[in-house]
Formats: C-alpha cells, sequence, structure tokens
C-alpha cells in the first residue's frame, strides 16, 4: 500500500512536469504514458498477476483510473498512434473488469476490440496477452453465472428460484457446452 501511494505521487508529479514541456508531440506522448501507467496502478492491473487477483478495488481508485483514461482518450492529441489506441483499450479492459461482474461482458467486448486492432496492424506482441484477458474473461463469466445461480441455495432462500435440480442443470451446460456461451 505505501508503494501504491507513493507511485501515485510520483506520477502526479509527473505529470505536472510533463504540461510544461512546451513541445506539444512529447508532451502528448508522455503525458499519455503517465495516465495510462497511473490508471494501471489505480486498477492494480499492472502486471498478469495482479490482474487476476479477485481484489476489491475502491470506488474511487477506479473512478480517478476512469478520469486518466477519459483524459488520455478525449483530451490528448486526437493522431494517437494505432499501438497507444490497442494500450488504451487494455486498460479500459481493466477498469471495466475492476468494476465487477455488471461489466465484464463489456471488458470482454473491449479486449475483442483491442484484438481486432492489433490483429489488423499486426501487433502481433499484443495478441497473446489480449487472448489471455478474453479466456480469463471468459471463465470468469461462467464461475460467476455459476455462482450467482448456487448462491440462493447456499443461503437457503430457495423462496424466489426453481428447484435446486434446476440450479445444477444449469451450471453443467454451461461447463458441458462453452461454444454456446462465448
Amino acid at each position: 500500500k505505501e508503494i501504491k501511494e507513493k507511485a501515485k505521487t510520483y506520477y502526479e508529479r509527473a505529470i505536472e512536469i510533463c504540461k510544461k514541456d512546451s513541445r506539444s508531440r512529447i508532451r502528448n506522448k508522455r503525458l499519455t504514458y503517465c495516465h495510462l501507467s497511473f490508471a494501471a496502478i489505480l486498477l492494480d492491473c499492472s502486471s498478469t498477476v495482479a490482474r487476476t487477483r479477485k481484489k476489491l478495488i475502491p470506488a474511487d481508485d477506479v473512478k480517478v483510473a476512469k478520469r486518466h483514461l477519459d483524459i488520455v482518450e478525449y483530451e490528448l492529441d486526437e493522431n494517437i498512434p494505432r499501438g497507444t489506441r490497442v494500450q488504451i483499450l487494455k486498460t479500459r479492459y481493466d477498469q471495466y473488469y475492476r468494476q465487477g461482474p455488471e461489466m465484464y461482458q463489456l471488458a470482454k467486448e473491449t479486449a475483442q476490440d483491442a484484438m481486432q486492432m492489433a490483429r489488423r496492424h499486426s501487433f502481433n506482441t499484443e495478441l497473446e496477452s489480449l487472448q489471455e484477458r478474453i479466456d480469463f474473461l471468459d471463465q470468469l463469466c461462467e464461475d460467476t453465472v455459476c455462482t450467482e445461480r448456487i448462491k440462493p441455495l447456499v443461503d437457503g432462500n430457495i423462496s424466489n428460484s426453481c428447484s435446486g435440480s434446476r440450479f445444477e442443470t444449469s451450471c453443467s451446460e454451461s461447463d458441458e457446452n462453452p461454444s454456446e456461451n462465448g
């Protein structure tokens, strides 16, 4: 936590320093890097290991990360290179992922958009990490659907649900037929 706070302070300083650069192309390039990196730290998605941990990110951190992504996407130079656009989409995926299960589908679609862009422009080094994100979210969505269907039975609240056998069938069907759900 202490390291995260120091990193946030350093990125805030870096952003202020970059804003003072008189060369607009250099300023925007550096600001883009700072804002994207800052967002990744706030979302605790600066590495694959960190990204795959189920961890509750404070809503304020998600909100600030979103603001940094919005700055890059909407306020900085409109001539953002294609490779940087892929990085923006990857970080936007992280934002949606960290917002919780209701945003998983949007996160997956964002990763798929990034994958299409990477393929179209032959950014082959990005393809594997994007496919990992998509596969991870497919699995997470599948697990979430089963967990949500089973949860009422575990809590003993079956008054608003169907019989237990239907819940088991629903989960096993999604496990047996993943292509239908993906």
